[in-house]
């Protein structure tokens, strides 16, 4: 769905502003579209740099040795505008045609992962991560793309029962590693409150609104009213997992993150939480930093 409404979005402003210059300024078509489009990319940069306003007048103390200058935030900020145009100009929009395909049997080696995207997003934000994962032996790796964009995040917990399930049988395994980025944790915070984590073995989230952001207060839609600070639907999901979610949990998110705000909200409480410093949100996708983090916690003994 959001691939889609991507490719379509994207096709319909640039004849809109092809026309619009064709119009007006008379120009060729050609180069009227040209123009379009680095009109579009340039819009794009700018609300992506618009996000760090509000990171930044509503951040979180850093932790100490937590903290980064001027310049690293300037390297910030170039890295996330980077990552939104890798990821809404190709990951995203053409998701259905990448490697997203579930693993063959004989390809499958070791517990199976399923790997969980944020707002706004789709299993192509996964694309670089498994492969990195792969070429570091783990290849038991599943995604699922939540729908509709701005659906209830209890219905999509739904979806992620039946993905879960599916995983599971296909893999011929009882428990499975959920790796949830952004809105992505708080799904899998909402299926396991209401089924247990009989079938989980260990949530990851990375850089999940645990306590809710104030950016989503922007936009209309039921998963951005779930997200907004001390509403009742997250302040009752909270309450009821004071004690950590029914799974072993591990929070990994960053002091200079410019979608959750403030920064801390990522923090659950009587779990493992993991600071960085000077990564951006979508950034996560693509850090080294990150996926060096997530395959420690396969690595890690108390597993």
């Amino acid at each position: 769905m959001l691939s889609r409404s991507l490719i379509i979005s994207f096709a319909v402003e640039a004849l809109l502003i092809s026309g619009l210059l064709v119009w007006i300024v008379q120009i060729g078509w050609g180069n009227a579209l040209i123009i379009a489009i680095a009109i579009i990319v340039i819009v794009r940069l700018i609300i992506g740099v618009l996000s760090f306003i509000p990171a930044w007048l509503f951040r979180a103390e850093p932790a100490a040795g937590f903290s980064i200058n001027f310049r690293q935030y300037l390297y910030l900020i170039g890295r996330e505008c980077i990552a939104m145009m890798r990821l809404f100009f190709a990951l995203h929009p053409f998701a259905p045609w990448l490697d997203q395909k579930d693993p063959d049997e004989q390809d499958a080696t070791g517990e199976p992962v399923l790997l969980i995207h944020g707002f706004f997003s789709n299993s192509g934000f996964w694309w670089e991560f498994k492969r990195w994962l792969r070429g570091n032996g783990l290849t038991n790796l599943y995604t699922i793309d939540l729908e509709p964009l701005f659906g209830d995040i209890e219905k999509m917990a739904d979806q992620l029962n039946q993905r879960i399930r599916d995983v599971l049988i296909r893999s011929g395994e009882q428990q499975l590693v959920l790796v949830a980025h952004s809105m992505g944790g708080l799904v899998a915070r909402a299926y396991l409150a209401r089924h247990g984590g009989d079938r989980v073995r260990r949530l990851i989230t990375l850089g999940s609104p645990h306590h809710g952001t104030l950016l989503a207060w922007l936009l209309p839609g039921r998963n951005l009213e779930q997200m907004r600070p001390r509403n009742r639907w997250l302040t009752r999901l909270n309450d009821s997992q004071r004690g950590g979610p029914p799974a072993r949990t591990v929070s990994i998110f960053s002091y200079q993150d410019n979608i959750i705000v403030p920064q801390d909200s990522a923090q659950m409480m009587a779990v493992a939480n993991i600071p960085v410093a000077g990564v951006g949100h979508l950034e996560m996708a693509f850090s080294p930093r990150i996926k060096e983090l997530v395959l420690r916690q396969f690595q890690s003994t108390d597993s």
